[in-house]
């Protein structure tokens, strides 16, 4: 590792001289520099990519112990961002927070071997789940709350909480560890030491803490993950955000104002202690938020929702499933509940074909899990994947279907290697109409979509029919 790295970890380990020891490296003690990820480990399977990383499973070559590596290529990441998360990760040792076990670099490339956590997110297992009670929910803020009290008193804010940085350890539902959150992903958390406070504008949209909003940046502390878990709370038991707006600028002054409610029905069944554990925790003002100890002390944390075991709002489960469409984003939430209720399942194997060029088009269909190929006289000018949609054309502008669709199944594989079939969500024609005439703003959004799809779709239909005329012609 490069001295740079090496100075930015020392630093860190000096002001959190209660922690043990960070993860020493495997192997036989030669210069980092001199180690190579292939030799002490064999890389498996993709679990997931980001902007500038990748994530693999990796098998240590001697004890066979299974991890996760984090392959980072240095030439997208800020060079400033990996010493931090490389330098705050060496000293976090806590059993709800993901373990550095290893680091590897060459000039190209960072790899951070980590535990392998294999549960999904919070999301996730409530969607597995199929029903969610208030007392799972305070389980799953408990963890996460011991994750952040342990890293407040070291000094450390994590600063980007959300959902998908909640990862069950496993799910297998006979392992011990079934229920176990870890909090991953440090790349923004940031060493904050008695004196001194955080300045940086960062943090995911949603789940952004009021202060980090302000016009002149005013310097914040670890109560903005105080908030932050507030906001993930109430999305977990509803489904949707507390403060969202179709428009940024209305959703942030929401944010700013501390501007929010617990509208019916979607919240008549759940607890005053819910309630009142998530608006101690939006408050505008950080001084007056509990700390994570505090909130520990919280009744219906301490509780862990002893007299809420009922199951949550019955429209909870499709709100988090839709809010995966990327269509569906800063909606109205009985907008989401209306269009929830009218979606119906379907599960189309790998090369059917969903819809046909030249009919005339009863339904649009939405893609919750797999992908479609998007295709023109046989040849395919668009792949869309999860969260993605199509058939609105049809619908919105009333006109013949102008390509096929085929199913590209699922990557998920069964056994001898089959791809399951991916799962569509189908909205037909009169329940598409019932809603948009509730809903313009779908129905305004979808017409812009499907505008620019026809226009797409026109376009590589000339090219196909120009490239197929050249062809003809003789030879001069």
């Amino acid at each position: 590792m490069s001295s740079g790295l090496e100075q930015a970890k020392a630093a860190l380990r000096a002001q959190a001289a209660s922690l043990p020891n960070p993860p020493k490296p495997s192997g036989s003690g030669q210069p980092r520099m001199a180690r190579r990820l292939s030799d002490e480990y064999t890389v498996g399977k993709k679990l997931g990519t980001g902007s500038y990383a990748v994530v693999r499973e990796a098998t240590h070559r001697r004890t066979g112990a299974v991890f996760a590596v984090k392959i980072i290529d240095r030439k997208q990441a800020k060079e400033q961002r990996l010493k931090s998360e490389v330098a705050l990760m060496g000293t976090v040792d806590h059993s709800n927070c993901v373990k550095l076990w290893d680091v590897f670099q060459d000039r190209d490339r960072l790899c951070l071997v980590l535990d392998l956590l294999t549960g999904g997110t919070v999301l996730d297992r409530i969607l597995e789940l199929e029903s969610f009670t208030e007392n799972q929910a305070a389980s799953v803020i408990a963890d996460v709350l011991n994750a952040l009290h342990y890293l407040h008193n070291i000094g450390i804010t994590h600063r980007d909480l959300k959902p998908e940085n909640l990862l069950y350890v496993t799910s297998d539902p006979e392992s011990p560890q079934y229920n176990l959150i870890k909090l991953v992903d440090f790349g923004l958390a940031k060493l904050q030491s008695s004196h001194s406070n955080l300045q940086t504008v960062c943090g995911t949209p949603y789940f952004i803490a009021p202060e980090i909003l302000e016009e002149d940046h005013a310097t914040y502390g670890s109560e903005v993950d105080i908030w932050s878990l507030g906001v993930i709370l109430y999305f977990m038991i509803c489904g949707f955000h507390p403060f969202d707006d179709a428009k940024y600028p209305v959703m942030f002054a929401n944010i700013k104002k501390g501007r929010f409610s617990y509208p019916s029905p979607f919240w008549d069944s759940i607890s005053d202690g819910c309630k009142d554990y998530i608006s101690k925790s939006l408050v505008v003002d950080p001084s007056k938020r509990p700390t994570a100890a505090e909130c520990m002390e919280h009744p219906w944390i301490k509780g862990a929702g002893e007299s809420s075991a009922s199951k949550l709002h019955a429209s909870h489960r499709s709100f988090l499933l839709i809010q995966k469409l990327l269509i569906f984003q800063r909606i109205d939430p009985t907008c989401l509940q209306q269009v929830s209720q009218r979606l119906r399942i379907e599960r189309v194997p790998r090369g059917e074909l969903v819809i046909r060029a030249g009919e005339e088009g009863d339904s649009m269909y939405f893609i919750n899990s797999g992908s479609v190929s998007v295709l023109v006289d046989g040849m395919e000018i668009d792949r869309k994947g999860i969260g993605g949609f199509f058939g609105e054309a049809a619908l919105v502008l009333k006109q013949a279907r102008i390509a096929d669709v085929r199913s590209c199944g699922a990557k998920v594989y069964k056994d001898h290697g089959v791809p399951e079939a991916a799962e569509l969500f189908r909205l037909s024609r009169a329940d598409f109409e019932e809603v948009c005439e509730m809903y313009p703003e779908l129905q305004s959004r979808l017409s812009t979509i499907a505008e620019a799809n026809v226009h797409r779709v026109k376009k590589a239909k000339g090219s196909i029919s120009a490239k197929a005329a050249m062809r003809q012609q003789p030879p001069s």
